[in-house]
């Protein structure tokens, strides 16, 4: 995993607001929607990254 953390540093923000926005309608409270973007957000952030790492020449840049 350690290898795919620069990448996920580097992608995280779109991942967040792309799920905020997806999640903006949910009324809940604030540590519910947290929770819920936390849970969706950590493993795509991963999954992502590990599937960018795979894109030929992209694991020499990250």
């Amino acid at each position: 995993m350690s290898a795919n953390a620069f990448t996920v540093y580097v992608i995280h923000p779109a991942i967040l607001v792309g799920l905020a926005l997806i999640l903006r309608d949910v009324t809940a409270p604030a540590i519910a929607e947290f929770g819920i973007l936390f849970l969706l957000a950590v493993p795509a952030c991963w999954l992502l990254a590990a599937a960018v790492r795979t894109i030929p020449g992209v694991k020499k840049i990250m």
